[in-house]
């Protein structure tokens, strides 16, 4: 799903959530608040609500900030897909302060692929801009992801480390990436 866009020309930022806009102490106190003090397994009833709860409303400020400055839009591109829709994971950035646009979510791969294909994602993101190219032009573009995509998007892609998520320093290296066209 590409999503409307309304410019021809954009930069895009692909988003992962789990190590971006969350992290690992902020995950741990978020369980806490939902669940309380005693450790539980996650049932798929509670999924949503911990979904919601694991967005870092610090790091959705620092993604504004990115997005402000950029004028980039955001397409989303992590596991989050196999358990909501585009619309909810709008929704819980919303309720934590998202003010950007999300104009696409990148598609799974087909169950025959996933064992195959190493780097998942890259090809994930590959397909998207295939697709993105019949409808607008992609000025620039950054990967905000903890995990390392490769295939050839190295020199755009800012790592961030999943126990800090997204912080000033990555915001910072995204900035340069995506104002390189300018």
């Amino acid at each position: 799903m590409l999503g409307i866009v309304m410019e021809n020309t954009v930069k895009l930022i692909f988003l992962d959530i789990d190590g971006v806009v969350n992290n690992t102490s902020f995950l741990q106190q978020a369980h806490k608040e939902v669940f309380g003090d005693k450790p539980r397994i996650v049932k798929a009833d509670d999924f949503k609500n911990l979904c919601q709860a694991n967005i870092d409303p610090k790091a959705v400020s620092l993604l504004n900030d990115l997005l402000d400055k950029t004028g980039a839009k955001v397409v989303i591109h992590s596991s989050w897909k196999e358990n909501c829709t585009i619309t909810e994971i709008l929704v819980f950035l919303r309720n934590k302060g998202f003010k950007g646009e999300i104009v696409g979510m990148t598609q799974s791969l087909p169950e025959n692929m996933k064992g195959v294909v190493d780097r998942r994602r890259a090809f994930e993101i590959a397909n998207w801009l295939v697709e993105a190219e019949k409808i607008m032009t992609v000025k620039s573009m950054v990967i905000l992801d903890d995990e390392e995509i490769g295939l050839g998007f190295d020199e755009v892609q800012v790592r961030t480390d999943p126990i800090n998520g997204l912080t000033q320093f990555n915001v910072d290296e995204a900035i340069k990436i995506l104002s390189k066209e300018d």
